[in-house]
């Protein structure tokens, strides 16, 4: 369910205090399966690649705030080949791993990362929180194109050059086939919250299709 509110609830759903905190948790991950991908391959860091320094990349993950440049998110999107929600916090990563048994596949949850940043800020905190996300990134699915968005950071990654692109038709088919998937039992195991967020993300959406569709049939002559 928490991965199904990160894909839907987007834009102008999304507080500034929630893109702040995206952007801690997509900076994080990107340096993290860096790390992971890359290991210690020679050639440039992430810092590099995206043109920015690494205490002010430190300074995103920290914060979550970042004030880009003339043209700088453009080229970031150009680079990566990310679309650029990512960089401003409107979307997250999903980072679905493999379960202890080998078979279940899991999400890292927000309540998470919350715990992880609370923990790099006081380090009294227990310290395993971060050593479980490590573990589950560590584990992550690299090579899903369902899950797209991780899928071209992982890509981008390994090859240090942007994914081919995924037809608009298919992201869209995606999105509906996962809306079609939820049922009465899966929303039924979520609190009041997460509901009242989804269905104010899936109205918001709706109100832009919407207004697309009736743009096209009063162009097109057809009201």
């Amino acid at each position: 369910m928490d991965e199904m509110r990160n894909s839907m609830q987007e834009g102008a759903s999304l507080t500034e205090a929630e893109k702040s905190f995206n952007r801690q948790v997509n900076y994080y991950v990107m340096r993290y399966m860096w790390q992971v991908i890359r290991k210690r391959a020679s050639g440039p860091t992430i810092h590099a690649k995206f043109d920015t320094s690494r205490e002010r990349y430190g300074r995103v993950i920290n914060t979550g705030t970042i004030r880009y440049k003339k043209n700088e998110l453009r080229n970031l999107v150009e680079t990566t080949g990310m679309r650029r929600e990512i960089f401003t916090g409107e979307a997250r990563f999903q980072c679905p791993y493999i379960g202890t048994k080998g078979k279940s596949v899991n999400d890292i949850t927000t309540e998470e990362w919350t715990a992880l940043f609370e923990y790099r800020t006081d380090k009294s905190i227990d310290s395993s929180i971060e050593e479980q996300i490590h573990k589950r990134l560590r584990n992550a699915i690299t090579d899903d194109k369902k899950n797209w968005d991780f899928y071209q950071l992982c890509f981008f990654i390994r090859e240090l050059k942007a994914a081919p692109k995924k037809a608009i038709l298919t992201q869209v088919a995606d999105i509906r086939q996962a809306v079609m998937g939820l049922s009465f039992s899966m929303l039924d195991d979520c609190n009041t919250s997460s509901l009242k967020s989804l269905y104010k993300a899936l109205a918001d959406k709706a109100k832009l299709v919407k207004r697309i569709m009736d743009y096209r049939e009063s162009r097109d002559g057809k009201k």
